[in-house]
């Protein structure tokens, strides 16, 4: 793991890894999320993080389906956009996906 990562919370990093699926054009969700971050941050914990970035209004979810599955997937929206992709273009080369 990059200097750089390691100086990122939790949150930020649940926020930059959805932020980089959102710029990819690809559908971000809990269990893939879980998927990326393993090892990284536990499954309680992104959980807890989604919730919390949710409260803050920092992220949104649609309900999709995905490989024949209904999935919540993930955005970062609003004012936090702007927040986000500049943290982004400082650790994107460090991000899991």
């Amino acid at each position: 793991m990059s200097t750089r990562r390691k100086i990122l919370s939790q949150e930020e990093k649940v926020a930059l890894e959805i932020l980089d699926y959102n710029k990819k054009s690809k559908p971000i969700y809990f269990s893939k999320l879980t998927e990326v971050l393993e090892g990284d941050i536990s499954r309680s914990t992104i959980n807890k993080i989604i919730d919390k970035l949710f409260d803050l209004g920092m992220i949104d979810g649609k309900w999709e389906t995905h490989n024949g599955k209904w999935v919540r997937t993930l955005y970062i929206k609003g004012e936090y956009k702007k927040f986000f992709e500049a943290l982004y273009e400082n650790v994107s080369e460090n991000l899991k996906s």
